[in-house]
């Protein structure tokens, strides 16, 4: 009897198993350095195309060999008319003006003994309008003239001011004099003569005929009196005044006010108290009346006449005008 083999039959082999390729290492670096020079030789080529139009790289077809030129049809801008050029400019002919003529030399100040000299030619009022060479003869035989000559050369013009501080204090009730000390330099309308110094002593006489409502010290016979070396004194007409020059020193008033009140309230109560006596019949309160409102009347009414009181303490500024020009002599001159 036959055993029957169960196996069964091998199958036939695939076709395809005998081209089935198994990627291993060593093969995926073959395809990989092939996938590289592919690469590398495709941007050559690209680089090298490159270079054709590039001005600083040498061409492929300069190095393979000469080419020949590329024809290029005329474009509108070749086939357009030329412009002419335009005709040169023309020369500018420029005019000379001729050269600013040279200034004349300003004349040179003239020294300070000169302008002394004229000035004191002229005086005060400015420059001598007398043409050079006229003599002051032949001047005042030209026409009179209304200015008398003082006959000095250290003259002080009338309305000089001559600044002053008081010394000592001045009441009007008994009158006295009022003594000052020269503040500032006082000089002559030339300024070359020094007449009253600084420091020189001036007395006022101060009247005791104040009037009622009077508020300002009347001075009058002002006196000037020059220090050592000169020593000597002179009587000037001038008035004193304030420190604005208006006639007069601005003093405090005293009116006794608080007595002439007293005394009419006084006199008040007195006349009161008589008419009250009076009025009730009797004799006495009349005659004690009359006899008080007299004396208490009289009183208040010397009070009420009396001048007022003024009073000017030291240190006051005053102001010395003068009424009429001052010849004097140079302080410091000696003789």
């Amino acid at each position: 009897m036959t055993s029957v083999n169960d196996t069964p039959p091998p199958l036939p082999p695939d076709p395809l198993a005998r081209h089935r390729v198994i990627t291993s290492g060593p093969h995926v670096v073959r395809i990989l350095l092939v996938l590289a020079a592919v690469i590398g030789l495709g941007l050559a080529a690209y680089m090298l195309g490159r270079s054709q139009g590039a001005g600083s790289l040498p061409k492929l077809s300069v190095a393979l060999g000469p080419t020949q030129p590329e024809l290029r049809l005329p474009s509108y801008e070749d086939m357009a008319p030329k412009p002419e050029p335009a005709p040169p400019p023309a020369p500018r002919i420029e005019k000379k003006e001729p050269p600013p003529p040279a200034r004349t030399q300003a004349k040179a100040p003239p020294k300070e003994d000169e302008l002394r000299k004229k000035a004191m030619e002229a005086g005060v009022g400015g420059w001598s309008r007398k043409e050079e060479g006229t003599s002051v003869a032949s001047a005042a035989q030209a026409g009179a003239s209304d200015f008398a000559a003082t006959g000095s050369d250290c003259l002080v013009p009338p309305g000089t001011p001559i600044p002053l501080l008081t010394v000592n204090r001045v009441v009007t009730e008994r009158g006295g004099i009022v003594t000052a000390r020269v503040t500032q330099d006082v000089w002559d309308a030339g300024f070359s003569c020094l007449a009253v110094p600084a420091g020189s002593v001036v007395t006022l006489d101060v009247g005791s005929g104040v009037t009622k409502g009077q508020k300002r010290i009347e001075v009058a016979n002002p006196v000037i009196t020059r220090p050592w070396p000169r020593n000597d004194t002179v009587r000037v007409a001038a008035i004193g005044g304030d420190a604005t020059g208006a006639a007069g020193l601005a003093g405090a008033v005293q009116v006794q006010w608080l007595q002439t009140g007293l005394l009419i309230a006084a006199s008040t109560a007195v006349d009161v108290a008589a008419a009250a006596l009076t009025g009730g019949g009797s004799l006495i309160g009349g005659i004690l009346g009359h006899g008080i409102d007299r004396p208490l009347d009289k009183a208040a009414k010397d009070l009420l006449d009396r001048a007022p009181v003024i009073t000017l303490d030291a240190g006051e500024p005053v102001l010395l005008l003068l009424r009429s020009g001052l010849n004097a002599d140079d302080f410091w001159r000696t003789h």
